[in-house]
């Protein structure tokens, strides 16, 4: 596994995530951001920033074709809902637990969708780029 086999997307989000990562870090520290001070509102940014580092890293293709799905995705997608229902406590409740709980979710899917992207095996040249049929047909003329 290289940092060259990390597609933009994937750094991109990597980006998202490590900002909530130092968000989160500062908070527990005990360091209070101005306007980003309570529970409540860390756990806003972290969960904004892992809706949008998902929606960034997320393996478009995936979701267009109509293959079939891993169980490691099945799994990354309970996570995803998990997060979302724990990011939405979080947020309202504004509590540190689940502040915490949310964290180590987004955390977990991370690293579980950025060592999938790397470790997959890239298809095989005609699966990732079809031979087209011509338009036409020749009539041996």
């Amino acid at each position: 596994m290289k940092l060259s086999d990390l597609r933009q997307r994937d750094l991109a989000a990597t980006f998202l995530v490590l900002v909530g990562a130092a968000y989160y870090g500062l908070f527990e520290a005990g360091v209070r951001v101005p306007d980003i001070g309570s529970a409540r509102a860390v756990a806003a940014v972290v969960f904004f920033l892992g809706v949008t580092a998902c929606a960034t890293g997320a393996d478009q293709g995936l979701f267009r074709a109509a293959a079939a799905v891993s169980v490691v995705v099945r799994a990354q997608m309970a996570l995803g809902a998990a997060a979302f229902v724990v990011g939405l406590l979080a947020v309202t409740l504004g509590s540190e637990p689940m502040l915490t709980a949310l964290f180590a979710i987004i955390m977990t899917l991370w690293l579980s969708a950025t060592l999938r992207h790397t470790l997959r095996r890239p298809a095989p040249p005609s699966v990732a780029y079809p031979q087209r049929r011509p338009d036409f047909v020749s009539n041996g003329r």
